[in-house]
């Protein structure tokens, strides 16, 4: 038994994309559909951590999951129209540009105080953590090309598509599930001056995973004609098929935060940055009795976001939309320790 301190349950995730609920994108694509001004864009961050850790060292079982899809505007707009049997734009031309990038791992993680610089009106803290990891699910397509509208219910294709995967999700093909081991580090910077503090995160500094043996396709998918009655989705495939190791990099996610102490409550701004990703923001903090809150609001997604801790128990929960059947964002997150 391992006595000074404490066990813990971290959990926290992002969901969030700019076209469509998050209900309904993982479904039929049903409901307000809004066409993204820019690129379309989805992003998911799932975190768990269960573990044992003191005043200066940490020790976890971790899982990690992220994706991130950034596709044309033309291809949301088109899978949109196709799904909802709505008119094509005779002899409209749509790019269909998609890129797509998911992993999913569990390891050990153990995080170490590296230094600590403490006076009277200033302190500083660094902390690091070395992971390794095996990873069980793939993820990673790269495709371009065009879709043209023969008619309004009808349309053509040729796309020419670089994908890595554990599952084929674009067409039906039976594969046996690559594995992969890696390994991922990261540090944490913490300090306080006079009434400002500042937190800097550099999540995933240097990560990687090697995948053996991963399936493989460099192909061309095309099709003559897409009857949207028929609701089918047949292409012919033709090209390379196989298997191929892979060195898959995690990417870096850096969170950044700096807070200025009132009397009564603290004022904050936050910015997260991942892959083409910034997600800034902005809230205040406040203690009523043995509740420390705090209300936040970002800015690329819209996301609202009400954070309660009391104790050794915090809980979070953001939203795009106080419906949650039609909000395209949530934040979750779920945290608790035990003292041994």
């Amino acid at each position: 038994m391992i006595y000074g301190g404490e066990s813990f349950f971290n959990f926290y995730t992002f969901n969030a994309n700019n076209a469509i609920s998050l209900k309904n994108i993982t479904t039929d694509w049903s409901g307000e559909y809004k066409s993204p001004k820019g690129s379309f864009k989805v992003l998911h961050l799932l975190d768990l951590k269960l573990g044992y850790k003191n005043k200066n060292f940490s020790i976890a079982y971790i899982l990690k999951n992220s994706l991130y899809i950034k596709a044309s505007k033309n291809f949301s707009d088109l899978l949109y129209s196709v799904k909802q049997s709505e008119n094509l734009d005779k002899n409209r031309i749509y790019n269909l540009n998609f890129n797509l990038d998911s992993f999913a791992t569990y390891g050990i993680e153990i995080s170490k105080e590296l230094y600590k610089y403490k006076q009277k009106s200033f302190t500083l803290s660094l902390k690091g953590s070395f992971s390794l990891l095996k990873g069980f699910f793939l993820q990673n397509a790269n495709i371009k090309g065009s879709a043209f509208a023969n008619n309004t219910k009808d349309y053509s294709f040729k796309a020419i598509m670089d994908y890595y995967y554990s599952k084929n999700y674009f067409y039906n093909l039976s594969v046996k599930r690559p594995s992969s081991i890696g390994y991922n580090s990261s540090f944490l910077l913490e300090g306080e001056f006079k009434k400002y503090t500042f937190k800097i995160d550099f999540q995933n500094l240097l990560g990687y995973l090697f995948w053996k043996n991963a399936p493989y396709s460099n192909v061309h998918l095309e099709a003559k004609s897409n009857i949207q009655s028929d609701k089918k989705y047949n292409p012919l495939v033709y090209g390379y098929e196989g298997k191929r190791n892979l060195k898959q990099k995690i990417s870096p996610l850096v969170y950044a935060k700096i807070s200025y102490n009132f009397d009564n409550f603290k004022l904050f701004l936050k910015n997260i940055k991942y892959k083409s990703f910034y997600l800034p923001s902005f809230g205040f903090e406040k203690n009523f009795y043995l509740w420390k809150t705090s209300l936040e609001y970002e800015n690329r997604f819209h996301t609202l976001t009400f954070f309660l801790k009391r104790d050794n128990f915090s809980f979070t929960l953001g939203l795009e939309n106080p419906n949650i059947n039609k909000s395209k964002s949530i934040t979750l997150g779920i945290n608790f320790s035990h003292f041994l």
